[in-house]
């Protein structure tokens, strides 16, 4: 009958499933069976957090034994369970516990390690340190009496033993305060304010002490009273979360642990890696109240991770030794790392399985990791990985050129795309279709976070990771360089009550940037500000933001729509790319919505026609929108390097063919260490602003051309961005080659 007793199965991503043992379970195989709709079902463990064995009147009630301990543990699914568990218990895989509650249908429960994210004592920490001899019961006596103390004190007591006023003055005001208008009494420190006897700086010093306290933890306030030391409390606290402590003094921490783990994450949380073994990574902290470090890891390394604990002195000293020398480690080095490293040929790496070991090897993850880390350093906004004829490179995308960062072998690009699948989730064993994923680090003490898409092609697979730094705040309008005139202008239409704001530009052009920094001049205003993105580049606090999901079927389309049931005042629309998006932005700008968008056009008067190719009729288009910001990203000359020349009078010449004068001096750049050598020193906006009046409204109505727009808007004081470029010319920040670039897209 045990073979056939009932099973809940808890699995990792919180769905349970019921059925029941085909055979005795045996807590040392990696997999269970299960019969499951008259079908029988093997389940490895690995997918598991819990199975709870239901109560079965043919077995022994299982009877509280000396040596259990009561634990209150949250699986990785956020399940809480508070169980009876054996002090001792060893299992490969897990180990077993029984309901703390009396009346209940579960009658045993075995934890899977993998799936538990905390487990801890539920006896107080004063009664563990009690028990461990580590305090004496007086001293936690003494301790819980001035806890309570601090929760219940008064202002007035507070002030008192600060010396600011006596019990005498605190009587008197009591007495003589007057009632309030409710018939209440104000309160002590209003009165004695109003009697002159303290200041308001005193009261309000006086209730943030009062506030504090009432928080403090009893083990503060043992260390205050020097009834323990820090490293006393970390104990204790490491015996209630069940964690083992480890002395390092005669502990020297394994190469390969140290390759897995970044010096920069190592020493942000203060965290040793110390043994690497099959697939398992030993991290020793000082603090156990600090958990959220074992997923922060795993996910880091897609390895289960054990925390033990260790004195702060001794981790603190370690880190310092064991990172000293790999933090001037470069990419150089690492590659000749990987070269003493056996890295097995493309028949070796036919088998996921292989690839999957390989793809893990200590040297390629620590490759990936500096290559990230540069590429977050640089400020690049790409980075491509891709195959070439005699190899692979690495390009960085800095200031919207490629740079090359470095080459390696075809057999190393092959492990550096199956690690950046694996910790991006995606599936290692398709190589023919496209995929993306996202991986989240914590780099340089900033949280980072890479799209991640991986195409194939004639040579293999190339893949491109997008860094978005979610710190990076959205700039100001007048910090993007707008002109304080346009700026009113864009805050005159976006201060509407409807209609359209659109920036055009092509991809890579800032338009998402510029949007975001329109919307962000809005969030003081009192209405809902609601955006759709994709990807959510920054956080912008007073913005609704939402993420697009096409792999799901969540669009741009279908977001808006349901968006719109919201009550939105005001709505970003990340981009319009076919008529059904176009359609009900347009009709959300004519029913009461400010929407803003962008449009993939060179030109701002090529917005109109782009809308009338999507489907949308000229006269909607003229009734809704109010203004069209055309912009591109051209580099700037670095200021290092820059020297004046003589230009060009065949660039001269192609200028005045296009109706454009210019009479001062060109720039070239020599390239220098500050530039990396590339001339560049950063990118600067230069935009069109076509603000919507009568005559251009009636010419869009009417499907006039864009060359017609173009001149109505000029006419009403529009500066193109040749025009504007010029300008920049002049002040030597760009060449007269990156104007002629921007009328060679006009064409």
């Amino acid at each position: 009958m045990a073979s056939l007793q009932n099973v809940i199965l808890e699995f990792r991503d919180g769905k349970e499933q019921k059925g029941k043992l085909y055979r005795p379970f045996n807590s040392q195989y990696d997999e269970m069976m299960i019969f499951n709709q008259n079908n029988v079902e093997s389940i490895p463990l690995s997918q598991l957090c819990s199975i709870s064995f239901l109560l079965d009147h043919h077995l022994p009630a299982y009877k509280k034994l000396p040596s259990e301990l009561v634990e209150h543990i949250i699986t990785v699914s956020g399940h809480e369970w508070v169980v009876r568990v054996l002090s001792h218990q060893i299992g490969t895989y897990g180990f077993m516990a029984t309901p703390n509650e009396e009346n209940t249908f579960v009658q045993r429960i075995f934890f899977v390690h993998n799936g538990i994210q905390s487990r801890e004592l539920t006896e107080s920490l004063g009664e563990i340190l009690r028990k461990e001899d580590i305090i004496s019961g007086d001293n936690i006596h003494q301790a819980l009496l001035q806890q309570q103390k601090l929760r219940t004190q008064r202002v007035g007591d507070i002030l008192s033993e600060s010396g600011k006023i006596n019990e005498q003055d605190i009587a008197q005001v009591l007495l003589t305060t007057p009632a309030s208008n409710q018939g209440q009494r104000l309160k002590i420190g209003e009165g004695l304010v109003a009697a002159k006897l303290i200041t308001e700086t005193q009261l309000t010093e006086a209730l943030h002490i009062q506030h504090q306290q009432k928080g403090k933890r009893i083990g503060d306030i043992l260390i205050e009273n020097r009834a323990i030391t820090e490293d006393q409390l970390l104990m204790g606290l490491a015996i209630k979360f069940r964690m083992s402590f480890m002395d390092l003094t005669q502990i020297t921490p394994s190469p390969e642990a140290l390759d897995l783990i970044p010096a920069s994450m190592a020493l942000q949380y203060q965290a040793l890696p110390i043994l690497y073994e099959n697939k398992h990574l030993t991290v020793a902290i000082y603090d156990p109240r600090k958990l959220d470090i074992a997923n922060n890891f795993s996910f880091h390394t897609n390895l289960k991770i054990t925390l033990v604990f260790a004195f702060k002195a001794q981790i603190t000293d370690l880190l310092s030794q064991c990172y000293e020398e790999n933090s001037s480690e470069n990419i150089d080095s690492l590659l000749d790392s990987i070269e003493l490293t056996h890295i097995p040929d493309q028949n070796e790496l036919s088998s996921e399985e292989n690839i999957l070991d390989q793809a893990e090897l200590p040297p390629i993850v620590r490759l990936i990791n500096r290559i990230l880390l540069d590429g977050v350093q640089a400020e690049a906004s790409d980075v491509h990985i891709f195959p070439v004829i005699d190899g692979a490179r690495v390009d960085f995308r800095v200031n919207g050129l490629l740079q090359q960062y470095m080459k390696t072998s075809s057999e190393t690009l092959s492990l550096i795309i199956a690690r950046i699948k694996i910790v991006s989730l995606m599936d290692i064993s398709k190589h023919m279709m496209p995929q993306d994923g996202r991986i989240q680090m914590n780099l340089s003490n900033r949280n980072v976070e890479f799209r991640v898409s991986c195409m194939p092609d004639i040579l293999g697979e190339s893949i491109v990771l997008r860094i978005l730094d979610k710190k990076n705040k959205p700039k100001t309008l007048d910090a993007l360089g707008l002109s304080p005139h346009d700026i009113e202008i864009i805050t005159r239409i976006t201060h509407s009550s409807h209609g359209f704001f659109l920036v055009t530009g092509a991809t890579g052009s800032g338009k998402s940037t510029s949007l975001l920094a329109a919307m962000s001049s809005l969030t003081n205003l009192p209405k809902r500000l609601i955006s759709i993105e994709d990807p959510v580049e920054a956080q912008v606090d007073g913005i609704n933001q939402v993420q697009i999901n096409a792999q799901i079927g969540f669009t741009f389309a279908l977001a808006l729509r349901n968006l719109l049931r919201h009550d939105p005042d005001i709505m970003m629309v990340g981009e319009i790319r076919d008529k059904e998006t176009a359609e009900i932005a347009i009709e959300a700008a004519m029913t009461g919505h400010m929407m803003l968008s962008s449009l993939h056009t060179n030109t701002a008067a090529g917005a109109f026609s782009r809308l009338n190719n999507l489907g949308i009729e000229p006269f909607l288009v003229a009734a809704t929108v109010k203004g069209v910001m055309a912009q591109q990203l051209i580099p700037r000359l670095c200021s290092e390097c820059r020297y004046e020349i003589t230009p060009d009078k065949q660039l001269i010449a192609y200028l005045k063919d296009h109706g454009l004068s210019y009479d001062g001096p060109d720039y070239d750049v020599h390239g220098c260490s500050a530039c990396h050598e590339s001339g560049v020193g950063g990118r600067m906006l230069v935009y069109e602003l076509l603000h919507m009046n009568k005559k251009i409204s009636n010419l869009v109505s009417q499907n006039a051309s864009e060359a017609e727009i173009d001149a109505a808007a000029h006419e009403a004081g529009m500066i193109s961005m040749a025009e504007m470029a010029l300008s920049k010319v002049k002040s030597g920040h760009i060449n007269l080659a990156s104007v002629v670039h921007l009328l060679t897209v006009d064409e």
